[in-house]
């Protein structure tokens, strides 16, 4: 019988104890197995686990140096991670919500097993973002329309309105340009008209999800109750980008549909 810690192939299989190096074989391998165990935790990234597992290991009679590299390296990582969580919520505390967002995404990176008691933190810090860049939204829509159409459109649209208004924001919506695209698409939200709903509609099945997230969050703006959108929204609940799924929740439940109000109550657990 090998042993498992020196190596050495002296040892019967009735005996206990290495005649080599005297370490309790028997022990050793169910301490192998543990750290095994606790290996493949942390190939998932699930750290806390791992050192459960490397915990049960030093319980056992056997030598506790290699257990011990194993458990302060996983306990290291806890540790980083938690001070990563303790400067986001002080980014927080601090409005600094660009920051936080940044640093509780690369901790869901690096340590998925944390999300339940990051993603609140996150939306939080997402949710005021968000505010904070609306509140510029309408000055920094009307210079970019400025820039790009030039002072012909501006001519056009002090002296007729709603025709060039409207038109304007057709092509800038149907733009391959996504800033553009979502600039346009933040206006129309912010207009209330629902005239060019069929191309907000339309935006949520751009390839961008920049583009689709945008056209989420404005037909909810838009309160467009229509069978049309609704099913759309719900489609767009099973979007692969996280944040399109959130902003078509947001926009279900602010037009009171059950499926947006369950979706964020799952994603706040």
């Amino acid at each position: 019988m090998k042993c498992l810690y020196c190596g050495k192939n002296n040892c019967p299989e009735s005996w206990t104890f290495c005649n080599e190096c005297g370490v309790n074989i028997k022990e050793y391998i169910k301490a192998t197995d543990f750290i095994d165990k606790g290996l493949e935790l942390e190939k998932n990234l699930e750290y806390a686990k791992a050192a459960e597992e490397y915990r049960h290991a030093l319980k056992l009679k056997v030598p506790t140096d290699k257990i011990l590299v194993h458990l302060e390296r996983v306990v290291a990582k806890e540790e980083t991670i938690i001070r990563e969580m303790e400067l986001g919520t002080e980014l927080l505390r601090h409005k600094k919500w660009a920051k936080a967002i940044k640093m509780y995404e690369k901790i869901l990176k690096t340590a998925p097993s944390f999300e339940k008691d990051i993603l609140p933190n996150l939306m939080e810090a997402r949710a005021m973002h968000s505010k904070k860049v609306k509140k510029a939204t309408i000055l920094i829509s009307i210079v970019f329309i400025i820039i790009a159409v030039g002072t012909t459109f501006l001519y056009k649209w002090m002296h007729c309105p709603t025709q060039e208004a409207l038109r304007t924001l057709k092509k800038s919506v149907l733009s391959n340009d996504i800033l553009e695209k979502q600039e346009a698409l933040d206006i129309i939200g912010r207009l209330q008209d629902n005239r060019l709903l069929p191309l907000v509609r339309e935006s949520l099945k751009n390839n961008n999800p920049v583009i689709r997230a945008t056209a989420a969050r404005v037909l909810g703006e838009l309160k467009d109750t229509t069978s049309i959108s609704i099913s759309l929204l719900k489609e767009c609940l099973h979007d692969k980008d996280w944040q399109v799924s959130i902003e078509a929740a947001k926009s279900l439940a602010l037009v009171g549909n059950v499926a947006g109000i369950e979706f964020l109550k799952k994603a706040l657990k």
